[in-house]
């Protein structure tokens, strides 16, 4: 043990170690050691005298030397910190008690290293653990950070939003097929974006296939492939996500046929055999009349694959007291898009939005905002900002302004329709609408 370590590898500041077990000539060495290779060493007596030292900074990797530590030590390190800061335990054995090296693997350390061990052993070793706990802490803070960018965009404080965002959450945690159900214009689509987002999929595309309005012979190509030079949804999203939109307006055979593509996670019974599905599979389906789900167009077979999965999107009378800060939401977000300052919301016009029915959900309700924000728009950004920012004192009716705001978004994502769709926050369906309302006024 005389030779100093080379220098350990550090991806950003040096390893912060623990040693546990100084006093004896040999602990002291093995500081010394350490220190000298550059690690940031605090050496304690024991895991109380360790807190003491922390400073709330957690280590990346703990050393017990069983020669002047005990064994219970192992365990009494997970008390130092929340999981993600619990540091890497490396146990070194002492040779008088072989057997406590098990035992220490057994009560939670990364790594034992036996007697006679080598420098370069204990240098593979250090760099593996504190690698490790690096790696660990990182993950658990794109845990907090990625989850809750991505649930921002459900917005609300009521128990119905916050058990939506739950729902959400556990949702992305697994690859089990989802059905979300809900009233028009609730919010489903953007319910399975946020599913994608924080699911492991989250850098993988997503691919929204509209059952509703798709031909029965275009889907059976989209979804079991008709010819061997054309590739299906699947092949195309990979390990993204497939959104299948109003799933019950498939055909029963069709759906049989998916229910076994979600059984079997291959395309059999498809002219393009031995296709694997790897994506996740995320469907809606609208509400009815009496506010619960249509499921019996879901034939059985597909049915049992949501049985498990079923979340239900609230609408906006199950959420009413989350209307101001939603129309907060859609002020903040229109405003740098039109490029033009919007006043806040009058109280008076707040509850008057609160009490108001929307039986077309939070689609109608942004609507009913723009509108109002749009009328009142003051203190114009340069006009270079923004092409609309003229229309606004030109006395263009809402119909005319609507239909610049949206051929200006057209225009920035190149025409793609169901991009356009996300940007404006309208249902795809409805902007080919007004595509085509657009070209027959013409």
């Amino acid at each position: 043990m005389a030779n100093p370590l080379p220098n350990p590898a550090s991806d950003t500041a040096p390893t912060r170690l623990l040693l546990l077990g100084c006093g004896d000539p040999c602990s002291e060495a093995l500081d010394q050691m350490l220190r000298l290779a550059g690690f940031r060493v605090v050496a304690a007596a024991s895991v109380e005298a360790a807190k003491r030292w922390s400073d709330g900074e957690p280590f990346d990797v703990a050393v017990v030397d069983l020669d002047g530590a005990p064994l219970a030590s192992v365990a009494s390190l997970q008390s130092l910190g929340t999981a993600h800061q619990v540091p890497e335990i490396v146990v070194i054995e002492s040779e008088s008690r072989p057997g406590d090296g098990l035992a220490a693997l057994k009560l939670g350390a990364a790594a034992v290293l036996r007697a006679p061990w080598t420098v370069d052993e204990l240098r593979l070793v250090l760099e593996r653990a504190a690698r490790s706990a690096r790696d660990r802490r990182e993950l658990a803070a794109l845990r907090v950070y990625v989850p809750q960018a991505a649930l921002d965009a459900v917005v609300g404080r009521s128990a119905a939003a916050q058990q939506l965002r739950e729902q959400l959450v556990l949702a992305a945690q697994s690859d089990r097929p989802v059905l979300l159900t809900g009233d028009s214009g609730s919010g489903k689509h953007l319910a399975a974006r946020t599913i994608h987002a924080l699911s492991r999929r989250a850098a993988g595309q997503v691919i929204t296939v509209d059952c509703a309005t798709t031909s029965s012979e275009l889907l059976e190509r989209l979804l079991f492939g008709q010819e061997t030079d054309r590739q299906t949804v699947w092949e195309i999203a990979r390990e993204g996500t497939v959104v299948l939109d109003e799933v019950g307006a498939m055909t029963p055979a069709l759906q049989r046929r998916l229910a076994d593509v979600l059984r079997t996670r291959a395309l059999e019974d498809s002219v393009r055999p031995g296709v694997v599905v790897n994506a996740r599979v995320i469907a809606t389906q609208r509400s009815g009349a009496s506010g619960t789900a249509t499921t019996e167009c879901i034939t059985d077979e597909l049915h049992r694959h949501w049985r498990r999965g079923a979340i239900h999107v609230p609408s906006l009378h199950e959420r009413r007291s989350d209307i101001p800060l939603m129309a907060a939401a859609i002020r903040e977000r229109l405003g740098p898009q039109l490029g033009v300052h919007l006043p806040e919301l009058a109280r008076d016009e707040v509850l008057r939005l609160m009490g108001e029915e929307w039986p077309g959900n939070v689609r109608q309700l942004e609507h009913a905002v723009i509108r109002l924000l749009t009328t009142r728009a003051t203190t114009p950004a340069p006009a270079s900002q923004s092409p609309l920012t003229a229309a606004l004192g030109s006395g263009w009716t809402i119909e005319r302004l609507e239909r610049a705001y949206i051929e200006q978004v057209l225009d920035t994502v190149d025409g793609n329709q169901s991009r356009a769709a996300e940007v404006l926050g309208i249902d795809r369906r409805t902007l080919y609408r007004k595509l085509r309302e657009y070209r027959e006024a013409v």
